[in-house]
C-alpha cells in the first residue's frame, strides 16, 4: 500500500480525535489546562511526525538512478543499452524481467545485477557464485549480484538487501 495513504489515512483520525482528547484534559480538575494541552499537542505533533518520516522512508524503493518507487514492483532495472526494465510475475508465480516496450523479456532466474548497477542476462546460464556470500561471478572474473539479493539506497548505491 502507499504509504502516502497509510500516513495520511493516520493523520485523518488524528484530526478526528485530537479534540475528544483535549475535551478530557479540560474535564480534569488540572490547574494549568493550557499548559497540559500545549504539552500533550507538542508531544503527539513530534511522535506523528516521526512516524511519518520512518514510516515513509521504511516504504520507499529506488532504482540506480535514485528515482523513488512506492512499490517493489514498480522499481525500474537498465541495461547498459538503456533499455529499462520491471520486474513481472505471470500467473504461475515466474518471475521474468521485461522491457518497459515488451520488446525484451529475461527469466528473472538468470538475471543478475553488475557492480555498475546494470542488469545482466545469463544467457548461457554460468555464472557462478562465489566463496563470498551473494557474489557470483562469470568466466572473465566480472562479479554480479542476484537481483533479488539487492536493492539501492536514495544515491542510486548498490546495497545487499539483508545487509543494510
Amino acid at each position: 500500500m502507499n504509504p502516502y495513504i497509510v500516513v495520511a489515512v493516520m493523520l485523518v483520525v488524528d484530526v478526528i480525535s485530537i479534540p475528544f482528547i483535549i475535551k478530557s484534559i479540560l474535564k480534569k480538575d488540572i490547574k494549568k489546562k493550557g499548559l497540559a494541552i500545549a504539552a500533550f499537542l507538542a508531544v503527539f505533533i513530534a511522535i506523528e511526525a516521526a512516524f511519518s518520516v520512518f514510516y515513509i522512508n521504511a516504504n520507499q524503493f529506488y532504482d540506480r538512478e535514485g528515482n523513488t518507487y512506492t512499490a517493489a514492483e514498480n522499481v525500474l532495472y537498465y541495461d547498459r543499452s538503456g533499455n529499462e526494465f520491471i520486474l513481472h510475475e505471470t500467473k504461475v508465480d515466474r518471475y521474468h524481467f521485461i522491457s518497459t516496450d515488451s520488446k525484451i523479456m529475461y527469466i528473472a532466474e538468470r538475471v543478475y545485477i553488475d557492480t555498475d548497477g546494470y542488469i545482466v542476462y545469463d544467457k548461457e546460464n554460468e555464472f557462478k557464485q562465489t566463496d563470498r556470500e551473494y557474489v557470483y561471478t562469470d568466466s572473465d572474473g566480472n562479479e554480479y549480484f542476484r537481483a533479488e539479493e539487492i536493492k539501492w539506497n536514495h544515491k542510486g548505491e548498490l546495497k545487499v538487501k539483508n545487509k543494510e
